[in-house]
């Protein structure tokens, strides 16, 4: 048996011999002489292999020729089960590159639909990096980018929905305390800030919210003034919200109708990073809520 395999050897050798040029003995005192030579050989070797690997029937075609010349007229047992060996190879060989030519099939399509998902990817990966660095988008189209409202949302109405999101059904007179509430919690943290600060860089604004933040009876005060100021703000607030699907009105068989977001109010939630969007959506309405107020802002 050691003979066949030898002679298996022999024909691979046949198979992958080159009359690619080796390196001159004189050439091989330069090493890069010799590494040029070594690529040129490696490279016309790898070109033969790589044929075979293709299709590789005709090598063992060649191999099964040289087997039936050298032993077909023998009939021992070593050579029956080398004969039965080829065959099963044979056989194995075709199914699994029939099986690797449908597996290439396959694959085409599966690659051309992984790259286009990779673009719309990196497509969606640039937008929402615009949107992170630009801000939420706003103005009379989804498409503008501006500094912190979010269209159709003004300031009052995204406080708003975002009040109803966070907790259950709310009546208006509910809703609207529970925006003076933020609003009061946003003027104590501008007060806290600003007494962090040297009393000489206080805007009157800054010294209306130090006010808030150290003395709770003005604070409760400043709350319960803007409670019912807002309530004609709200109105509209609320109205325009209704109008573009944020929020929808319940009617309850007693006390006052109640207010609650649909699923555009959520998945706005869900979208909106409600932490940095109330750093300047808040922050702008609560310094129009004291600016409209001069005895509240003089306080």
């Amino acid at each position: 048996m050691s003979s066949y395999v030898g002679r298996a050897r022999e024909q691979l050798a046949d198979l992958v011999e080159s009359e690619a040029p080796r390196p001159d003995p004189e050439d091989t005192r330069d090493p890069n002489a010799v590494l040029d030579a070594l690529d040129g050989w490696l490279d016309a070797e790898s070109r033969l292999l790589a044929s075979v690997e293709d299709d590789p029937r005709e090598l063992v075609g060649r191999f099964r020729t040289s087997c039936e010349a050298r032993f077909g007229k023998f009939e021992d047992r070593a050579t029956i089960e080398l004969f039965e060996s080829l065959d099963r190879f044979e056989a194995h060989l075709d199914a699994y590159l029939d099986a690797r030519s449908q597996l290439s099939a396959a694959a085409a399509p599966v690659a051309e639909r992984t790259a286009d998902l990779s673009e719309r990817a990196t497509a969606a990966a640039t937008s929402l990096s615009e949107l992170d660095e630009s801000g939420p988008a706003t103005g009379e189209s989804g498409l503008e980018l501006d500094a912190h409202a979010l269209s159709p949302l003004g300031d009052l109405e995204a406080a708003v929905l975002s009040v109803l999101v966070a907790g259950p059904p709310r009546s208006r007179p509910r809703t609207r305390r529970a925006v003076a509430a933020e609003l009061r919690e946003r003027a104590e943290h501008h007060g806290i800030v600003a007494g962090a600060r040297d009393e000489e860089t206080w805007s009157a604004f800054d010294s209306f919210c130090v006010g808030v933040a150290r003395d709770s009876v003005t604070g409760d005060r400043f709350e319960k003034r803007l409670s019912n100021a807002l309530a004609p703000r709200l109105d509209v607030a609320v109205e325009g919200l209704a109008a573009n699907g944020f929020v929808t009105t319940r009617e309850r068989e007693r006390g006052r109708d109640a207010l609650e977001p649909t699923d555009a109010g959520r998945l706005w939630a869900s979208t909106t990073d409600w932490e940095s969007f109330r750093e300047t959506v808040v922050d702008d309405l609560l310094r129009d809520c004291v600016e409209r107020d001069e005895g509240v802002a003089d306080a």
